[in-house]
């Protein structure tokens, strides 16, 4: 249980930025969630859906999940922007671009904000497609 607490309390010192919680299990033991977010997307979103996270991990899981569900679209006068997903026919996401409102096709699956959800983290492929268009 040592282990255990002191990987859960072990925070930034410096006092420059947000303090996460570092993880004290698994292959990610001793990383924030902020930093196996930038290097294995998928599992978070995995260890996320399947309630893998205790109660102070879990909540900084839940506020992370909540932004990457909700990034809003980088341009000026985002509310005239609109974020269309692509998908081959098996349901495999091929991407996402940023359109004017107007213009975007009708057999696009759209969204008014850049979302993590329409990624599937079976489909490794996918995040490279994700953060590339991301870019």
């Amino acid at each position: 249980m040592d282990d255990l607490e002191n990987s859960q309390t072990k925070q930034r010192e410096d006092n420059t930025g947000p303090m996460w919680t570092t993880l004290p299990f698994g292959k990610h033991r001793g990383k924030t969630l902020p930093q196996v977010i930038c290097h294995n997307p998928s599992w978070f979103l995995w260890a996320v859906r399947n309630d893998i996270f205790f109660p102070d991990l879990a909540r900084e899981a839940e506020v992370l999940h909540r932004r990457l569900r909700g990034i809003i679209i980088p341009k000026p006068r985002p509310e005239d922007w609109i974020v269309e997903y692509r998908y081959e026919d098996d349901g495999r996401f091929l991407g996402f671009d940023i359109v004017r409102k107007a213009e975007y096709p009708s057999n696009y699956y759209k969204a008014d904000c850049v979302s993590v959800d329409f990624v599937l983290p079976s489909y490794r492929g996918e995040w490279r497609k994700f953060t590339r268009d991301l870019r």
